[in-house]
């Protein structure tokens, strides 16, 4: 069961909307502090929690105004600040399946193809 908070029957909107942002922040603090994930896995986190932050900026956007705007351009430049090291990653990850199903790279190509992604 999922136990991410929610609107509930008995209890204010405004206070279980505080609770869900709450929530979604510190998830996305947990997943870039937590020094046991691999880095992918903490840029992956992290701005997956960034998209529902944005989500939940844009339903409040008639109550948040320019205040809100900021926020979700702020949430957006802190994801894409983390674009390129999930892009290389991704590189990563199709360099080893390539790696695995003995295409037509030689071991020194995949040798020089990984430093070089690994460099950026």
């Amino acid at each position: 069961m999922d136990d991410k908070p929610a609107l509930q029957s008995d209890r204010a909107v405004g206070v279980s909307l505080l609770t869900v942002a709450r929530n979604i922040l510190s998830e996305a603090r947990a997943a870039i502090d937590d020094p046991a994930q691999p880095d992918s896995r903490a840029v992956h986190d992290f701005r997956r929690q960034m998209k529902r932050w944005r989500a939940l900026l844009r339903l409040l956007d008639p109550f948040l105004g320019e205040d809100g705007r900021r926020l979700r351009i702020e949430a957006r430049d802190l994801a894409r600040a983390l674009a390129g090291a999930r892009d290389a990653q991704s590189a990563l990850d199709a360099l080893a399946d390539i790696a695995h199903r003995s295409l037509v790279l030689s071991p020194t190509s995949l040798v020089t193809v990984r430093s070089r992604i690994n460099a950026i």
